[in-house]
Formats: C-alpha cells, sequence, structure tokens
C-alpha cells in the first residue's frame, strides 16, 4: 500500500485551502469534489511536488453529520489516513481477518468512481482504502 492523504476536516474548504497556501506558498490545490454519498466537499493539498502525500481537505456539508460532530463538538481535525492498494478486495479482506472493522465502502468522485473503503483499527484509527489504477 502506498500513503496517498492524510484527512483532515475543516469548517470551510476554500478557507482550509488559503491557511495552507499561506504555510507553504508552493501549496497547490486539486479541484473540489462533492461526494454526494459521505455528503462532505473534498480537494487534495499537495505541499510540495517532491512529496507524493496530500492533505485531503474534508468539509462536512450537514451538520447533523458524524464528521460534523467530530469536528465540532470532539475538536477532532484530522481523523483518517488514505492508502491506494492494487487489489482493494483482497486487502480489505485481509485487514477484517487481522481485526480491523469494515465501516463502508462506497464509489468516490474524487478517484474517478474508483472503489474506497473505510476501516477502524483495532485501536480506533480510521483507514481508508483507495482502488489504485492498474
Amino acid at each position: 500500500m502506498q500513503l496517498h492523504h492524510i484527512g483532515c476536516l475543516v469548517e470551510n474548504i476554500e478557507t482550509g485551502i488559503e491557511e495552507y497556501q499561506l504555510l507553504h506558498e508552493q501549496a497547490e490545490a486539486s479541484k473540489i469534489y462533492d461526494i454526494q454519498s459521505q455528503e462532505v466537499r473534498v480537494c487534495f493539498v499537495k505541499l510540495s511536488s517532491d512529496d507524493p502525500t496530500f492533505i485531503e481537505l474534508v468539509q462536512p456539508l450537514n451538520e447533523t453529520s458524524f464528521l460534523h460532530k467530530l469536528m465540532v463538538k470532539k475538536k477532532v481535525n484530522f481523523y483518517h489516513l488514505g492508502f491506494f492498494t492494487p487489489d482493494i478486495d483482497a486487502k480489505t479482506e485481509e485487514l477484517v481477518e487481522k481485526g480491523y472493522h469494515l465501516v463502508n465502502t462506497f464509489q468516490s468522485e474524487a478517484f474517478d468512481g474508483r472503489k474506497c473503503v473505510f476501516l477502524y483499527s483495532p485501536s480506533l484509527h480510521l483507514i481508508e482504502l483507495i482502488e489504485a489504477v492498474q
């Protein structure tokens, strides 16, 4: 698996982009994607052309959603790691056998409709698997 991104909750995605551009003047943001199945807007910020890892900014669209509550009530911002994997079904099965808990599976507009899976580790860290392009 290859680390692709660190997921970060934000109240406003445009403000989040601006803050990372203030932090690092060469920061570049992808287009903003609406992920209807997750009720979020996302984009990917790349801080350096030398580093293949992104920061995924995630703006919850619904104030009653779990992610919004996590951000506002629990004050959690960084909440998941996203990994590309060439065989998402085999990796999901392997991780479940090792004690990970499957949360959900969905197709993501941010990854051209490829399959994605969220799982909790045994210590309750949230990870996302993203079907890699073959």
